[in-house]
């Protein structure tokens, strides 16, 4: 069934590229397309980030277990968008040199360091590498929340506007803390009916 494909979640994730690509076969700047790639690989980023605290919340359910079988489609589509973000950055800025100067500011070193880790986790998102790895293989797959923190920092200082970046992350942080007040309160059960 579609519904279950990885593979056309993938796809239907990376549709909007089209349209956020689009401009570019009409002679636009390659610039044009910087933000809304970037936005769109945060945006996946804090989505394939929910999932965990969702399930931890709401149990195992049908759409819980969906959710997470479809982490993997979603955190690749998040790494495809912040490639095609870091391409049109290089082209538009066009001189290596001009790029290894830039990563003197912050808000380009944080973004670059982020599609670094998105970079680790896309190549090893796949059965074989999990397969071979063993434990160590969700170790690296941690590498994404230090990749959200990064991006929120090169997000907060490029752009200096708070409110898209909120309304994208604090959902994250709010899910995030509901599944550690749930841990800590059925720790403190566990520990009362020890007693």
């Amino acid at each position: 069934m579609l519904l279950q494909s990885r593979l056309f979640l993938f796809l239907v994730l990376m549709l909007p590229a089209l349209a956020m690509l689009a401009p570019l076969a009409l002679g636009a700047p390659w610039r044009v397309p910087i933000r809304p790639t970037g936005e769109a690989a945060a945006i996946l980023l804090v989505l394939a980030l929910a999932i965990s605290p969702l399930k931890a919340l709401f149990a195992t359910t049908a759409w819980t277990r969906w959710l997470v079988r479809q982490r993997r489609a979603i955190g690749l589509a998040a790494a495809a968008y912040s490639a095609i973000h870091m391409v049109v950055l290089t082209l538009s800025v066009g001189s290596f040199a001009d790029i290894l100067a830039g990563m003197a500011w912050a808000s380009m070193w944080t973004g670059w360091a982020a599609f670094a880790a998105l970079l680790v986790m896309a190549a090893i998102s796949n059965d074989r590498a999990l397969r071979a790895m063993g434990r160590s293989w969700k170790a690296v797959q941690r590498l994404a929340y230090p990749a959200a923190v990064l991006t929120l920092g090169h997000w907060l200082l490029l752009t200096r506007e708070w409110t898209n970046a909120l309304i994208w992350l604090a959902p994250l942080a709010l899910l995030q803390l509901a599944r550690l007040a749930k841990s800590l309160r059925a720790r403190n059960s566990n520990e009362r009916t020890k007693r």
